[in-house]
């Protein structure tokens, strides 16, 4: 698509997932990736099936961390499962227009909001430590090339480490790497690292892949680039 199409402005459209019902505003000419993390639509439900299961929906008051939140594709989803509870959804990203897509949409959804315009590579000090029932942290890709494999490394380490430290104990953590040079492996021994350096203990209950509609090819499988962990987080004595 190179253009606007029949009086349509794809700079501002809604479209319609199975997780939004109600649609999502995107930016399908200028927005981050495609305009929509399809990817992550396998792994949104994932997490929605483990939420709809656990003591969270029996909680008179939930709130949700959405880091990196783009235009709010996972606060929408995870925030509208719980109808009757009194919901509030952090988003922060560093990009003013995604953080405005983020209300927006979070508004379609009827829920409480709380807008946070940071570098979360570099500044956590505005985030509450261990006030949130769920975090998620899907952050863009850290290693673009090799010669960032170890810079990557250490951002992944540092940025898991502080979201970790936003969970409540009991409270979910969903994590991702998108980054095609970042093993799996190397993944989660970040993981586990992060949890020692947070304090935090991990029951680690699903693990997450691309969507579908993203194959993996037998002959290339670095096309498996996009890794999810779901995790139950408490306290440690480490």
């Amino acid at each position: 698509i190179l253009k606007n199409i029949e009086d349509i402005t794809l700079e501002h459209i809604k479209i319609k997932t199975p997780s939004h019902d109600k649609g999502i505003w995107v930016d399908l000419m200028t927005g981050q990736k495609t305009g929509f993390f399809l990817d992550q639509s396998f792994n949104v439900q994932l997490v929605l099936q483990i939420l709809k299961k656990s003591a969270l929906m029996q909680l008179s008051e939930v709130k949700i961390l959405d880091l990196f939140s783009y235009a709010g594709q996972w606060g929408t989803a995870l925030g509208s499962i719980f109808p009757s509870q009194n919901v509030t959804i952090c988003a922060a990203d560093a990009s003013e227009l995604a953080l405005n897509f983020a209300k927006e949409n979070l508004n379609i959804y009827n829920l409480a909001n709380t807008i946070i315009k940071c570098d979360l590579l570099k500044d956590f000090a505005s985030l509450e430590q261990a006030a949130f029932d769920v975090v998620i942290c899907d952050p863009p890709a850290l290693i673009k090339s090799r010669k960032h494999i170890f810079t990557g490394q250490k951002g992944y380490l540092k940025l898991n480490t502080d979201a970790l430290k936003c969970v409540k104990p009991g409270g979910f953590f969903m994590t991702c790497s998108c980054s095609r040079l970042l093993s799996e492996n190397d993944f989660f021994e970040i993981l586990n690292h992060a949890s020692i350096k947070a304090k935090r203990s991990i029951q680690w209950i699903g693990r997450g892949v691309q969507s579908p509609d993203h194959p993996i090819l037998a002959s290339f499988p670095e096309g498996q680039y996009l890794k999810c962990w779901i995790g139950v987080v408490s306290m440690s004595n480490y």
